[in-house]
């Protein structure tokens, strides 16, 4: 019969081989998966999903909603210049200025045409036009911070 002494010994034994087997970073076992590539076909109509979903959120008056759909149509494509648009009218429903002003100085680098589609109607304390006049005149960085 083993007394505890062997079985004791005989645990460690077993534990220590069984430990040098593992690699010493446990970091490199990790499972890295990519994304897969999305064709142009299918990222078309993912924009169209999102932006389908985004205004029926703006209709609903859910902006949130909206700027997380919009903000996914922006994922899948950073250079669209209508989803800035979009986006800075939300922000505008929401009398956020600030992000409204951003969102449209991006359209307008995007696409200098979109300027021409802007309200230029009174939005509270001052026009869209006039809180964005100063940052395109100073050149300010989309997204950071536009004194006027």
């Amino acid at each position: 019969m083993i007394n505890i002494r062997q079985f004791i010994v005989a645990m460690c034994v077993g534990l220590f081989i069984i430990g040098c087997g593992r690699d010493k970073n446990p970091a490199d076992n990790v499972v890295s998966i990519d994304k897969p590539e999305i064709s142009q076909q299918d990222r078309g109509q993912l924009k169209n999903s999102h932006l389908v979903k985004a205004q029926d959120y703006i209709a609903d008056k859910s902006y949130e909603d909206a700027i997380a759909e919009l903000n996914e149509i922006i994922s899948l494509d950073p250079k669209d210049p209508a989803a800035y648009y979009t986006l800075g009218n939300v922000y505008e429903m929401m009398g956020k200025n600030q992000e409204s002003v951003e969102a449209f100085i991006t359209a307008i680098k995007l696409d200098p045409y979109a300027k021409k589609q802007m309200p230029l109607e009174s939005t509270g304390s001052g026009s869209v036009s006039n809180l964005t006049e100063p940052c395109l005149a100073t050149n300010t960085a989309v997204g950071s911070s536009c004194q006027h």
